[in-house]
């Protein structure tokens, strides 16, 4: 059986019939604290077998991207230690061992093919894509032509989620710009990129393992249309203002938070799929196992912490 060693304070529970519920706080940006899990483990009749929550991200893109990787660069961090140093600024460390950054400038549909051999070597646990802005400005696009457009992306995403091992990919919604445009006007770009977005977060809709993940902070929040370009690019085109630059980091930060709840009860199916008393329980109470902790879910569940007492 899996015994909890480590976890939150024991006053903080409350018995409920020999065992203790603990309601913990949400994933989300503003609720949770680096250290709001602590280093809870789990020891399976070993205390030298523990699971511990350590993943690998990959950020794979175009020039966001490169420019997110330049600007930790900048920031002193060192090339080899980049991937620790990105999870420490992000404070998603507790987490997240490593992120690693596969930007390229002007980046399209054609590159993703060229990450294959990389991501097979980093074996992420999750991959975070942001794409498809360039190929959305290359030409002013009809109804179908996005609809193939995205089709080719999830294939795309899908090839890579099999080549690397990846349990989970998040792709990013695209971004409006007044510049590098060909044969369109902004205003067609925005339509063109919301009927993208729109298609995009139907097909995650349609797969367990992908998630569609709205950029954070650039749109109002009251009218929920996007920002005007100015407030977060000089260039029009990317996020490089001080707006700019922290809303960006901000999303890629809630978008790995986000993630956590889905890594974790994947974790824990591949921990349990031998013992088919304790996969039954789980399938049958929608818990986690004693002692773990999984995130709010769109179904409005909370997260909860079980253990014997």
């Amino acid at each position: 059986m899996l015994t909890h060693i480590r976890g939150f304070s024991p006053g903080q529970n409350h018995n409920r019939g020999g065992h203790f519920l603990n309601r913990s706080p949400k994933f989300s940006e503003d609720s949770l604290t680096s250290r709001t899990l602590l280093d809870t483990r789990y020891v399976l009749n070993d205390p030298g077998k523990i699971l511990a929550m350590s993943y690998t991200a990959v950020l794979v893109g175009h020039s966001f991207v490169a420019g997110l990787q330049d600007h930790f660069l900048n920031a002193q961090a060192q090339a080899q230690d980049l991937p620790s140093y990105a999870t420490n600024n992000l404070r998603v460390n507790d987490f997240f061992s490593s992120l690693h950054f596969m930007g390229m400038r002007g980046a399209s549909f054609e590159n993703l093919s060229n990450c294959q051999d990389h991501l097979k070597q980093l074996k992420p646990s999750v991959i975070l894509f942001d794409m498809a802005t360039n190929d959305l400005a290359k030409s002013q696009l009809e109804h179908v032509d996005i609809l193939r457009l995205a089709s080719r992306y999830i294939d795309l995403v899908l090839q890579l989620l099999k080549t690397s091992a990846a349990s989970h990919a998040y792709i990013f919604s695209c971004l409006p710009r007044s510049k590098g445009l060909a044969n369109q006007t902004p205003e067609q770009f925005l339509a063109s990129m919301d009927a993208f977005n729109k298609c995009m977060k139907t097909h995650c809709n349609n797969d367990a393992r992908l998630h569609f993940h709205t950029h954070k902070g650039f749109t109002n929040d009251s009218s929920c249309k996007p920002l005007p370009i100015h407030a977060w690019s000089r260039d029009g085109i990317h996020p490089n203002t001080h707006y700019g630059r922290s809303h960006y980091k901000k999303s890629i930060r809630a978008a790995l938070l986000d993630s956590i709840q889905h890594l974790t009860r994947y974790d824990l199916f591949s921990l349990c799929h031998n013992s088919s008393i304790i996969s039954s329980l789980f399938a049958f109470f929608h818990f986690p196992l004693p002692g773990w902790t999984i995130a709010e879910t769109d179904g409005g569940w909370g997260s909860w912490v079980l253990g014997h007492r």
